[in-house]
């Protein structure tokens, strides 16, 4: 027994070297055939952000994409370009609070084997701010007026009251929430759906907030005056035509017009038309 482990102690060193030859021959075999290759990968890496507190808004600018160098045979390199996201750029903000932070790039690659050689940029910087939100008055503002002879009554909104939320910096901007209505001309009912603006003082548009809603329903009641009539425009034809010749149509402009009176009756007793 104890013969038989001499021999195995003894030929132990030279069944581990004989193993080491034996793998070093098969990478070598391998890498000569798939040889590894550092390449630029060639399409855009988004940053993503995970781990940023609900109550925090990030208002800095990310950058648009992170250049990343990989090392790998070129049989894997196929099967990166092919896949559809085999790399994530990731900041982590996990515990960051309000303020500037410069946080680093965590290069993530899901196919194997791949090594990251390089990548531009390394860190990024970040600007958290601490989510706000208020609620400010509706203002519509109308602009125009009806037709001659028409006034507008008191427009009805679908929601009187705007919720602003975002970065506290953007959110006490907001010195007001604004719909526009145009009613040039208008000489019946109008229903719209408008979209709603956050404003500052100056009346510049704040960007960078969430309004809700951010849209109005609105119903503008547009109504006849007292004493005033549409009525349409009658044409009496008169004489003949040159011979050789035929009446094929006749346009009248305009066709309707409104007539005034400060007695309403004269008004009403119009038959529709004038001649």
């Amino acid at each position: 027994m104890w013969g038989l482990f001499r021999k195995v102690k003894k030929a132990f060193p030279t069944f581990i070297t004989a193993l080491v030859l034996s793998i070093t021959v098969w990478i070598i075999a391998v890498t000569a055939n798939d040889p590894a290759e550092n390449r630029p990968y060639p399409r855009t890496v988004p940053v993503e952000i995970v781990g940023q507190d609900p109550n925090l808004v990030l208002t800095s600018d990310l950058p648009g994409n992170v250049s990343v160098i990989l090392n790998t045979p070129q049989s894997v390199w196929e099967s990166i370009v092919s896949a559809p996201t085999p790399i994530r750029a990731v900041a982590d903000l996990s515990g960051l609070e309000a303020g500037n932070h410069m946080v680093d790039l965590q290069i993530q690659v899901n196919v194997r084997p791949v090594k990251v050689v390089s990548y531009s940029p390394r860190a990024v910087s970040i600007k958290l701010e601490n989510l706000s939100s208020k609620s400010i008055p509706l203002d519509l503002i109308v602009i125009g007026d009806p037709a001659v002879g028409y006034q507008a009554e008191e427009p009805v909104l679908s929601v009187e009251q705007i919720t602003v939320t975002g970065p506290i910096s953007q959110v006490e901007r907001v010195n007001k929430v604004q719909a526009t209505l145009e009613i040039n001309q208008g000489y019946e009912d109008i229903s719209r759906v408008l979209e709603i603006v956050a404003l500052d003082q100056n009346d510049n548009v704040v960007e960078n907030v969430t309004l809700t809603p951010d849209r109005v329903e609105v119903f503008q009641e547009i109504s006849q005056r007292y004493g005033y009539r549409n009525v349409i425009v009658s044409v009496n034809i008169e004489g003949q035509v040159a011979d050789g010749y035929r009446l094929t149509n006749i346009s009248v402009v305009p066709l309707a017009i409104t007539v005034y009176s400060t007695n309403p009756q004269i008004v009403n007793d119009l038959p529709g038309y004038v001649q």
